[in-house]
């Protein structure tokens, strides 16, 4: 396949859309992208769609663990590991 004068197919697209919003893709990969999208109104809305959704999540406050949590985590791995051998 041509790098540019095959459309890519709905698979290609679908798995570097995500990579394509991040500024992610190899220049010839993100000219193949563009290209596709300048072809397809469809792929537009999604580009849209992924940039919303990325723009949402970012304005949301991460949630903040409990106080307590690495130290329950540390007793759960103390209490499952097996106990070492003495050389």
């Amino acid at each position: 396949m041509s790098l540019h004068n095959d459309r890519p197919s709905d698979d290609w697209m679908d798995a570097h859309i995500e990579a394509y919003v991040d500024g992610a893709l190899s220049p010839n990969d993100q000219a193949r992208f563009e290209a596709a999208l300048h072809a397809d109104p469809t792929w537009q809305d999604e580009v849209k769609h992924a940039r919303s959704i990325r723009a949402y999540l970012r304005s949301q406050t991460p949630p903040h663990p409990p106080a307590d949590l690495t130290d329950a985590i540390l007793k759960r791995v103390c209490v499952s590991a097996p106990p070492q051998k003495k050389k």
